[in-house]
């Protein structure tokens, strides 16, 4: 799968954190870097620009994951909805936004949506934290009859300890 993710929309979304625009900007690329490095996805951040279409610094890639900044005239979504309607297999997309009219021209060109919430909870969940079922524990008559007692005495005796 190759998320194409609309970058303002989840930063907006999702930051909190009180400082420039640029560092937040930067804190989300090194997150989404290191995600898909450790999930093996490739992932494609897109940003709403203003550079001129012959920049070339509005491209920044590493293995598997990559930094759109769109070009002047050209928005993020408009950006997204090229490359799925250019993509041989649409299907292999997952837009990531939370931008309705975004997510269902993407729906309607066969890409995958994952609202913004739907990936922070893949973002943020624990390598390890696959659910492991949880073995059910009862105990045998002879321990409840022997605990029963043990209670039983006690409410009886309550100085005797």
């Amino acid at each position: 799968m190759h998320y194409l993710i609309d970058g303002y929309n989840l930063l907006f979304k999702t930051n909190s954190i009180k400082s420039s625009l640029q560092k937040q900007r930067d804190g989300l690329i090194q997150l989404i870097k290191q995600k898909s490095i450790t999930s093996k996805q490739r992932m494609t951040l897109v940003f709403d620009g203003s550079l001129s279409k012959d920049e070339s610094d509005n491209l920044y890639k590493y293995d598997g994951f990559c930094v759109i900044y769109t070009w002047k005239k050209l928005t993020a979504d408009e950006f997204i909805i090229q490359e799925i309607k250019n993509a041989k297999r649409p299907q292999e997309y997952i837009v990531v936004t939370s931008d309705k009219d975004l997510g269902f021209i993407c729906k309607t060109l066969g890409a995958k949506i994952h609202s913004i919430d739907e990936f922070n909870s893949w973002l943020y969940k624990k390598k390890n934290e696959a659910k492991k079922p949880i073995k059910s524990f009862k105990d045998s008559e002879v321990q409840i009859n022997r605990l029963l007692k043990i209670f039983e005495e006690k409410l009886a005796n309550p100085d005797d300890d």
